[in-house]
């Protein structure tokens, strides 16, 4: 009983981070118990979840046009220092990494001279610096 009242734990922990806003400790947290927690918090509720509350913390913030799916969300969000965004064409990539932008000045106050985005054309290059400066 123990062991199942740790996990529930966790699960409202992981729900507290989300509701403040610390989005990318919250999925940090949850990939290191996702094990642990396959039966209280599924990925996809996870996911749900993540992309739900990141689309009202940006429309907050005065970001108009805001449409997250789950695995967008889980691109926003990832824990992972370097993270590649690999998907099939209009799926929203260039979205994810906007937001991702935003989410990195916003909450974690990084600044542009913080992050790196790469390229494989021009068209996407000149897209992401009109979409980042908007």
């Amino acid at each position: 009983i123990k062991y199942a009242s740790e996990i529930w734990e966790l699960k409202k922990k992981i729900e507290s981070l989300i509701k403040n806003e610390s989005f990318i400790k919250a999925s940090e947290l949850f990939f290191s118990c996702q094990k642990q927690l396959e039966t209280l918090l599924p990925q996809n509720k996870f996911k749900n979840m993540l992309a739900a509350k990141l689309k009202e913390f940006f429309i907050n913030k005065g970001i108009k046009k805001v449409e997250i799916d789950g695995d967008q969300a889980l691109a926003i969000c990832s824990p992972n220092f370097s993270t590649i965004v690999s998907a099939r064409a209009g799926s929203g990539k260039t979205a994810v990494l906007v937001w991702r932008v935003a989410l990195l000045s916003l909450v974690y106050g990084h600044t542009a001279e913080d992050i790196l985005l790469l390229c494989f054309n021009r068209d996407v290059m000149e897209e992401l610096d009109r979409k980042s400066v908007a």
